[in-house]
């Protein structure tokens, strides 16, 4: 099973055990690998993803929307407050993705806002953004639910850069059992935490 690490261990790890109670026998590697994994290639049998596959074997189903927001920490926000206009963002510091993940959208939001400075911060990784965003760096575009769960406030809530929840699986394994068993898993499991997740 591939997904963004991100959904893997705030979303999926912590249901697993239930999952795992109901089927014992059934063993799920998970891969959490930054680049979108290939199931045309086969490299996973199904996946939890952001991105619509464009070509390939495949059958998707979207389960939900995965919901962004402007995120800061508490002292930023007071610092903010204090010293801007609540609508400017001219004077913001701001974490973003590195130039390999400029093609997401959250990254094309800060990069039209910015308008040629440089950013606070580039990274590679969504939780090297919310501990930067939580140590009062500068502000980030953060999935809602966990942006909040760390104890971010929310600046701007609706960017227009929320993004769809795809099951993508392997057309020829749909029916297998234990692919199945998975599917059904992760659609229940996206399905129960469709606020949350949505922001």
């Amino acid at each position: 099973m591939a997904t963004a690490e991100n959904l893997a261990t705030a979303l999926i790890l912590p249901a697993l055990p239930d999952f795992h109670a109901q089927y014992p026998g059934i063993r799920l590697e998970m891969v959490t690998d930054i680049t979108t994994v290939n199931l045309h290639r086969r490299d996973a049998d199904l996946a939890l993803r952001m991105v619509k596959p464009e070509r390939g074997n495949v059958t998707l189903r979207r389960l939900g929307t995965l919901g962004f927001g402007l995120y800061a920490s508490h002292g930023y926000v007071a610092q903010r407050e204090a010293h801007h206009d609540a609508g400017n963002y001219d004077s913001d510091a701001f974490i973003t993705w590195g130039e390999t993940q400029a093609h997401l959208p959250a990254a094309q939001w800060v990069e039209r806002i910015l308008q040629g400075r440089e950013p606070a911060l580039a990274t590679t990784s969504l939780a090297t953004q919310l501990a930067a965003a939580n140590a009062g760096l500068g502000i980030a575009v953060l999935p809602h639910f966990l942006a909040l769960e760390a104890g971010l406030v929310c600046v701007a809530a609706d960017l227009g850069v929320d993004q769809p929840i795809y099951l993508v699986i392997q057309t020829d394994l749909t029916q297998s059992g234990r692919t199945r068993a998975v599917a059904d898993f992760l659609a229940e499991l996206v399905a129960n935490n469709r606020e949350r997740l949505s922001g």
